[in-house]
């Protein structure tokens, strides 16, 4: 910090004074660096990068000939002695949170890896330093994947718009929201990161504390459902709640709107007593257990008091580790849910190209990529672009009938519109039942993420009889949709309405 010391009016060093204060505090200082983007600097990053809603990512305005930029110069000259000052003159530093990999090399991302590693051998390294290093993975901004992810993740997310400081923002979420994300993601084996933008003399604005300080009261309440907790044990999200797996506990979330019953189907062993987590009032409930011709349903009695308040935390008491089927069942209400996080993939063998898969800075830059059909970090299909490839599902059916077939998808990119276009065909067990094309009948939020579009399409009816079926999804028509190609999230099957009950 050797230039804000010596160049301005106070010659100060702001972060040695934070590095002082957070050791006073006991608080742990993890510092931010975008190892790419530098609109001081004529060799930084970002130039070929389109543009963001007309600004652009590197500093074109200054510099607008990239052939004159030298990223290697750069990388050498500022980047590793600034990440050198930093992690020797500050004292420890725990996490390492790089940004905006736009022009780095891999082997420049593994070289600034391993510069970290010599200088803080204990320092933590999120993924966004670039080309799949580091020890954990974030998600895309403000993203909420559809199903619960394998590995250690964050998601990083904003309480308004803004990432720094905007008087004029003034888009924000309420503690409400920042609560049910929380339980969301936290469901889904997600670290929840929420960004604080202070104002021009550094203090923190007057909504994010309200809102933090409303967060952290339900967070103090119920930190055993969310804290030091394993993710949801069941293969899809359920309906009523979100849930956390303890070592003899389900913790069940409960999702706004749902008044006198919770239903949970799927567990397996028996539930001892059920109880709200904040004051151990104890609940009544109804446990029938798994059959061959029934899911096995815990229904549980919701006070009104109860349903009135903000994500109350419900406990189920087990005498053993929980025990949950992981298979794909139809619920009691009828509903059938396919999440394509849980499908399996089939596809034929394709030579390796290379494809630029960045575009917004924020992962790796150059992937060696196939069309085969994968699962994005968001839990949608991305690089579905040949028709040879497909999807499927087994699931069980309980209940024969007639049931509507839903098809939702969803965008990839941060705030980019929705696409569509694609012609799509089922099966059912290996034989052709109905296809449609891919238009959007609903929108809704992609990837449970107001940020990210997101369509529902209806696709027609489909009779299931009792017992176990396999659904493939294909592609007849894909079209490319800036080379993501067909992006599907899940399928839901919901019994016609003269099908309940029967």
């Amino acid at each position: 910090m050797l230039l804000v010391t010596n160049y301005t009016p106070s010659h100060r060093d702001p972060l040695r004074e934070l590095a002082n204060a957070c050791k006073e505090q006991g608080v742990k200082l993890c510092l931010y660096y975008s190892q790419s983007l530098d609109w001081h600097e004529k060799d930084a990053g970002g130039s070929h990068l389109p543009g963001n809603r007309g600004m652009s990512w590197g500093n074109g305005w200054d510099f607008p000939n990239p052939e004159e930029k030298v990223f290697a110069r750069y990388f050498e000259k500022k980047v590793k002695p600034q990440v050198t000052e930093l992690l020797t003159g500050y004292g420890e530093i725990p996490l390492m949170w790089f940004d905006c990999p736009a022009t780095i090399t891999e082997e420049q991302s593994r070289e600034l890896y391993q510069l970290v590693r010599t200088l803080q051998p204990n320092c933590i390294i999120n993924s966004r330093i670039g080309h799949g290093v580091g020890d954990y993975r974030s998600l895309g901004d403000n993203a909420i994947p559809c199903g619960k992810l394998a590995g250690d993740w964050e998601s990083v997310t904003t309480l308004n718009d803004t990432w720094g400081y905007k008087y004029f923002d003034h888009n924000w979420k309420d503690s409400k929201t920042i609560i049910g994300t929380l339980a969301n993601l936290v469901s889904k084996n997600i670290n929840y990161v929420v960004n604080v933008g202070p104002d021009g003399r550094g203090n923190i604005p007057l909504p994010s504390v309200t809102i933090l300080g409303e967060v952290g009261k339900w967070y103090h309440q119920n930190e055993e459902a969310v804290s030091h907790i394993a993710p949801s044990p069941f293969p899809y999200d359920l309906d009523g709640c979100f849930v956390t797996q303890g070592e003899k506990a389900l913790y069940c979330i409960l999702r706004p709107g749902v008044s006198e019953t919770l239903t949970v189907d799927g567990i397996i062993g028996a539930v001892e007593k059920v109880t709200l987590l904040e004051d151990g009032t104890q609940l009544s409930f109804v446990q029938e257990l798994p059959t061959e011709t029934t899911p096995g349903t815990l229904r549980i009695a919701i006070p009104q008091e109860m349903g009135q308040k903000v994500y109350p935390v419900i406990k189920l008491w087990f005498s053993q580790q929980p025990q949950v089927n992981g298979a794909l069942l139809q619920q009691s209400d009828g509903t059938i849910r396919l999440p394509a996080i849980a499908a399996d993939i089939h596809n034929v063998e394709q030579p390796l190209i290379e494809q630029d898969t960045n575009h917004a800075g924020t992962d790796a830059v150059v992937q060696k990529v196939t069309n085969h059909i994968e699962i994005a970090p968001l839990g949608c299909t991305i690089n579905w672009l040949d028709c040879q490839n497909y999807i499927s599902w087994t699931f069980q059916v309980y209940q024969s009938g007639t049931y509507k077939l839903q098809l939702s998808t969803s965008g990839v990119r941060h705030s980019n519109p929705w696409k569509g276009g694609h012609r799509i065909r089922v099966q059912l067990d290996g034989e052709d039942c109905l296809e449609c094309m891919v238009v959007a009948d609903e929108m809704e939020k992609g990837a449970y993420s107001g940020y990210y579009a997101g369509a529902i399409t209806q696709c027609g009816d489909i009779a299931l009889t009792a017992g176990k079926h396999t659904l493939n999804l294909l592609g007849d028509i894909i079209l490319d949709n800036d080379h993501l190609g067909l992006n599907v999230s899940y399928l839901t099957l919901t019994p016609m309405a003269d099908e309940k009950g029967k």
